[in-house]
């Protein structure tokens, strides 16, 4: 697969995916079309994880100090 970033776009429609345009060779069996969609569903996990990473790190230095969400100043806490 020469433009492997480019996944995404043809992977829901990988079953039926016989020929494509230099990108790919015809399939001559059904052990060929499981191996390709495993390797697709790798790429496209790790892609997931290293997003979620990203954005989790993003995230967590985004949030407030515990101390100030968990606070124990009665004047910030709603008792009744």
């Amino acid at each position: 697969m020469n433009n492997y970033k480019d996944y995404s776009y043809f992977y829901k429609n990988l079953n039926k995916l016989v020929l494509y345009k230099n990108d790919f060779t015809i399939f001559f069996s059904l052990l060929e079309v499981i191996i390709a969609k495993f390797s697709l569903e790798i790429l496209l996990v790790d892609k997931a994880i290293s997003i979620a990473k990203k954005y989790k790190i993003e995230r967590i230095k985004n949030l407030a100090p515990k101390s100030k969400v968990f606070s124990n100043n009665p004047k910030t806490l709603n008792i009744y």
